[in-house]
């Protein structure tokens, strides 16, 4: 019965995530899903949106609206490490900005 909810909500049965979900796929009626990291042999690649924040993403996908690709690509934890290395101010690109004209205003 679920998996035929999830057949009429997305008929490809192609593979989908969101939020902090694993990812999963449909096979002859069962919902397969990799039981732990080590089982995860999908390969990812690193994207950001506009306001310079990263996530990752199936590197066999077309991106989600807004968000570009960076160049790296490879397991997950070595996307997340990636991400780690790079994304050292967490705060969106806006907030950036506006903090530091405020901090010019109230240095003139």
């Amino acid at each position: 019965m679920v998996v035929e909810a999830f057949k009429q909500l997305n008929p490809s049965g192609r593979v989908v995530f969101g939020g902090n979900q694993r990812p999963f796929r449909i096979e002859e009626r069962k919902i397969i899903m990799p039981r732990n990291e080590e089982e995860d042999k999908t390969i990812y690649k690193v994207v950001v949106n506009h306001e310079e924040q990263y996530s990752i993403w199936f590197a066999d996908r077309d991106n989600p609206p807004g968000w570009n690709d960076v160049g790296k690509s490879g397991p997950k934890a070595e996307c997340l490490a990636y991400i780690k290395e790079i994304w050292t101010d967490m705060r969106p690109l806006s907030l950036r900005k506006r903090m530091e004209e405020l901090a010019r205003q109230q240095n003139s």
